[in-house]
């Protein structure tokens, strides 16, 4: 039952996430300046950074992990 639940908050977080987003993205570009919908959202700029600051993290992480395996995996040479 907890992972039915945890399953369901998953699910339910990225979906608005990604309702939010969408909404951000797509639709306030085509709202005037004045209207109070504006002031739900940030900057569009941030639209652009936030996800390409996560994806240069993501890149980051998995070089690192890939880099920190292979070190690891590194066998002695024998004399």
């Amino acid at each position: 039952m907890e992972d039915k639940l945890l399953g369901f908050l998953l699910l339910s977080a990225s979906s608005t996430a990604f309702v939010y987003y969408t909404l951000w993205v797509i639709v306030t570009p085509f709202v005037e300046e004045e209207h109070y919908l504006q002031t739900w959202f940030p900057d569009r700029y941030y639209a652009i950074a936030i996800p390409a600051y996560l994806g240069l993290l993501l890149c980051v992480f998995v070089a690192g992990f890939i880099g920190h395996v292979m070190l690891k995996a590194r066998k002695p040479k024998s004399c």
